[in-house]
């Protein structure tokens, strides 16, 4: 594909998300925050503020890890934004996500030609959740921006395997973490390409580089914590996470157990919102009891467990896009639980049903087109074949670890829909080609 091209379809994807983000601006209330919006909000305001993250007495704070909330702190700095004026953040993010949508296209031209390129960029150019959540004061844009940034770069360190070019991608894998939490096993996972795809000479020392840039951002962030609060955890949402798990896998095991009724209120168990922040113990104990509580939980119902985090996994996948809809209309309709009250609220989007099960289509065509895609390394030089396995196992990764939060829905997956929609391009592509071939025999 030409650079011609990439930049269309990013012209395209950001006027898409300009269009409907103008729209959101135009009702009397936009919708362009949900409850955690405001701790960004809090700790992009404190760093702008103060260079850190700080509470109200001055003092550092848990928050939330900083990489979402220096992108918000830039735009408060610069003017452009302010966190009672959002405008200019979400039009940033907005090109953000455009350029996102570049990037992916990007990486299926790599891996199919001029086609998967043009199929995967019009694919996200019209996905609904890419365009809604580039609208939302939440991280997932940023992520998936930086998350393709970086398959992007280690496509450069398989082509080109020096250690400059690792350095950059070690680095941009090193920033997932402080955007989204959901990165911080990553590294480890990736330690095994970046070892055999380096030329024999160079494998200890390019694993070597790659771990240390790679987990040393991460490890900075952890030692704050545990300099300043007595506790490594990388932050508070994830123990919290965990044990609201733990809470619905013993729902599930044990009958008589309530379980998601209780979530939300109360701070004396750990599955509950404040038991870290409010709770019985102080906050490093509270972490520890929410994490101890996770693990004394799956082992004690480990069927539960893997029933309720492949339930999670497909809701996440096959859930559909809930928030175009209320920025077009400005009106939020709650996605309901119950089959019946989802196919009613699906029913209630009107023309954008289509748009809505397209997107749908997206997440879980991508999903069921990975072993196909998979498979297909096979056939691949090694570079090539380097590169496809990088990307499924970042798919994978995602996939296995945001199915632990099933309340988020559709979120968890949003950062992973471009590389979807690669692997849906590549694979459908690879299909048809096999069909032609049995035609032609």
């Amino acid at each position: 594909m030409s650079t011609r091209a990439f930049w269309t379809l990013a012209a395209v994807a950001l006027l898409v998300r300009l269009a409907v983000l103008a729209t959101n601006f135009s009702h009397p209330q936009e919708l362009v925050t949900v409850p955690d919006s405001g701790s960004y909000l809090k700790c992009g305001a404190s760093l702008a503020a103060h260079g850190g993250i700080v509470g109200d007495d001055g003092r550092p704070a848990w928050g939330r890890p900083p990489g979402y909330p220096a992108f918000l702190a830039l735009t408060f700095v610069t003017g452009l934004a302010a966190p009672d004026r959002l405008a200019g953040a979400l039009v940033l993010q907005a090109i953000v996500s455009a350029l996102a949508v570049a990037l992916a296209a990007r990486a299926a031209s790599v891996l199919g030609g001029r086609s998967a390129g043009l199929l995967a960029g019009a694919i996200l150019v019209l996905e609904p959740s890419g365009i809604s959540y580039s609208g939302l004061v939440l991280s997932e844009t940023v992520y998936a921006f930086a998350l393709m940034a970086a398959v992007i770069a280690g496509w450069r360190w398989l082509t080109g395997p020096g250690l400059a070019n690792l350095a950059w991608f070690a680095l941009l894998i090193a920033l997932l973490p402080l955007i989204r939490p959901v990165a911080l096993y990553l590294p480890w996972l990736l330690l095994p390409i970046v070892a055999w795809s380096a030329p024999r000479p160079l494998r200890l020392k390019a694993a070597l580089l790659f771990l240390a840039i790679a987990l040393l951002p991460s490890a900075a962030w952890s030692g704050r914590n545990w300099a300043y609060f007595g506790s490594p955890f990388f932050d508070q949402t994830g123990p919290l996470g965990k044990a609201i798990f733990a809470r619905l896998v013993e729902a599930r095991a044990v009958p008589e157990v309530q379980g998601e009724g209780t979530i939300w209120t109360g701070n004396s168990e750990p599955w509950q919102r404040y038991y870290s922040e409010k709770g019985p113990l102080p906050t490093p104990q509270a972490m520890d009891r929410q994490a101890s509580y996770f693990r004394e939980t799956l082992l004690k119902h480990p069927v539960a467990a893997f029933v309720e985090w492949a339930y999670t996994g497909a809701t996440m996948m096959a859930a559909p896009d809930t928030w175009l809809h209320s920025q077009l209309t400005g009106h939020r309709i709650e996605f309901e639980a119950g089959g019946a009250a989802r196919l009613r609220w699906l029913l209630g989007t009107g023309p954008l049903l289509p748009l809505i099960l397209f997107g749908m289509a997206v997440s879980l065509g991508g999903a069921l087109l990975l072993p196909v895609f998979a498979w297909s390394a096979l056939e691949d030089a090694p570079p090539l074949r380097w590169f496809r396995i990088l990307l499924a196992t970042v798919i994978v990764y995602h996939v296995i670890l945001s199915s632990f939060i099933r309340y988020q829905a559709e979120r968890y997956r949003v950062p992973i829909i471009p590389c979807l929609a690669i692997v849906l391009a590549v694979g459908a592509l690879v299909l048809v080609t096999a069909a032609r071939r049995r035609q032609v025999d």
